[in-house]
């Protein structure tokens, strides 16, 4: 692991790409549907994120996709989720976390995560996605840092 003044390079132990159904189809509705998107578009998406791991794994590197809900999940389209389904599917097997925030967002609601007028976070939706990021991937984080702690000849996390 790279190092910076002793210490590790945090930008070298993970990336983290956040995926939304538009990646698939310029229709995110019917990519969560899964009604009229072609397999090419999923394949497209996936041949790029299969770079990416492997650009990852070369410079051992943790991968983390992450999946965004849209608005309609949590209502109307609340059944669906066959974008969020082909995206875990590609992930199984793989050394690449996985991590969908449909859960940890019904806690608060789509109102409280979307701007009313259009499919973006509101301030409040920024703030719940930072969040349900930190308690998703500070066990990388701090699994990493003990573990350049305990090659430099140390065995435990010194406080900072």
């Amino acid at each position: 692991m790279a190092t910076y003044s002793g210490r590790p390079s945090f930008l070298q132990i993970y990336f983290q790409i956040n995926l939304f159904p538009n990646d698939v189809d310029a229709d995110y509705r019917k990519v969560v549907v899964g009604e009229g998107i072609s397999e090419q578009n999923y394949e497209d998406m996936f041949d790029y994120l299969q770079k990416m791991e492997e650009y990852c794994l070369k410079r051992k590197i943790r991968l983390i996709v992450t999946v965004i809900p849209i608005k309609e999940q949590f209502s109307t389209l609340r059944d669906f989720s066959a974008f969020q389904s082909h995206v875990k599917s590609w992930s199984e097997g793989r050394q690449v976390t996985f991590l969908d925030s449909r859960e940890y967002f019904s806690l608060f609601g789509a109102d409280k995560i979307y701007l009313s007028w259009d499919p973006h976070f509101s301030n409040e939706g920024h703030e719940h996605y930072a969040d349900f990021l930190i308690a998703n991937t500070a066990s990388i984080l701090s699994g990493a840092v003990a573990h350049a702690h305990s090659v430099e000849g140390k065995t435990t996390v010194e406080p900072q």
